[in-house]
C-alpha cells in the first residue's frame, strides 16, 4: 500500500513537472487575453477610419444596358445578376454558372467590362472608404492572398496608406469591393491571438490537439494542487508508543 508520505512526494513531483510544462503558455493566455481586452476592436477593425457609405438610389435613366442585352453579350449560363450603384455609375454584378466564386462587374451605362479592376479603379475605391490621416502611396496587385487577408479570394489589391498604423484595404478585383481592412493593431492582436489558441499556422483553428493537450495540463496542474492542498490540511494519523503515556 503506498505511504501518504510517498503519494504527496509523487503529487508534488508531478505538479511541478507539469508545471512548467504549461507555465509558458498559461503566462500567454494570461497576457493575450489582458491585450485583446485592451484593444479598441472598431480600431482593430478599421472602422474608425472607414466611411460609412449613404445609400443612393439607382436612378432608372441611368441603365442603358438592359438585363437581357447584358446576358446576351455574356453569352454564358448566369447564375445571379445585381444592379447596383458603385462608385458613382450604375452597375451589373454577375456570377457565372461556370464560375461562381468569381463574380464579374460590368456597366449597366455602357456594358463596358470592369472586372478585373485596374489600378485606377482600386486606387478609387480604397480612397471612397477611408477617412483617415494618411495618404496613398501604393497600390499592389495579389494573386496569391496574404496571411492577413485570408479567407478572401484573389486577385486582390493591396492598397497601402501611410497613416500611424499602416493601414491597408484590401479590394477584390473581381466584385469592386472591400473585403478586408488591415492595420498595426489588427496585426497584433492577430499574433496575441495566435498565441493564445496555439494555431501558429491558419491562426483560425482552436479544436487543433495541441490547445487540447495545453488545456488539459493546465487542468492536471490545477488538480494536483488542489489535491496537494487537501493533503496538507488532512490531519496527519497518529500512532501510540507502547509504555509512553
Amino acid at each position: 500500500m503506498i505511504k501518504r508520505s510517498q503519494f504527496t512526494r509523487w503529487v508534488r513531483k508531478f505538479h511541478r513537472w507539469v508545471g512548467v510544462g504549461v507555465a509558458v503558455q498559461l503566462i500567454l493566455w494570461i497576457a493575450g487575453g489582458l491585450v485583446m481586452a485592451s484593444l479598441d476592436l472598431q480600431q482593430v477593425r478599421g472602422a474608425h477610419y472607414a466611411v460609412e457609405a449613404a445609400a443612393v438610389p439607382l436612378q432608372a435613366e441611368r441603365i442603358a444596358v438592359s438585363p437581357a442585352q447584358l446576358l446576351e453579350q455574356v453569352d454564358a449560363e448566369v447564375s445571379e445578376l445585381r444592379i447596383m450603384e458603385w462608385q458613382g455609375q450604375a452597375v451589373y454584378r454577375l456570377r457565372l454558372a461556370a464560375s461562381p466564386s468569381r463574380p464579374l462587374l460590368m456597366s449597366a451605362e455602357t456594358g463596358r467590362v470592369l472586372s478585373p479592376l485596374n489600378e485606377t479603379m482600386a486606387r478609387q475605391v480604397a480612397r471612397a472608404d477611408y477617412s483617415g490621416p494618411g495618404q496613398l502611396i501604393s497600390a499592389q496587385w495579389l494573386e496569391e492572398v496574404p496571411r492577413e487577408a485570408r479567407g478572401r479570394r484573389a486577385p486582390l489589391w493591396r492598397v497601402h496608406f501611410n497613416d500611424a498604423i499602416e493601414t491597408a484595404i484590401y479590394v477584390s478585383a473581381d466584385s469592386g469591393q472591400v473585403v478586408a481592412r488591415r492595420n498595426n493593431w489588427w496585426r497584433l492582436f492577430d499574433v496575441v491571438w495566435m498565441l493564445h489558441i496555439m494555431d501558429y499556422d491558419t491562426r483560425d483553428d482552436f479544436n487543433h490537439p495541441l490547445l487540447v493537450i495545453a488545456a488539459a495540463s493546465a487542468l492536471l496542474f490545477a488538480l494536483s494542487g488542489a489535491v496537494l492542498l487537501v493533503l496538507g490540511w488532512w490531519p496527519r494519523s497518529t500512532q501510540r508508543v507502547p509504555g509512553v503515556s
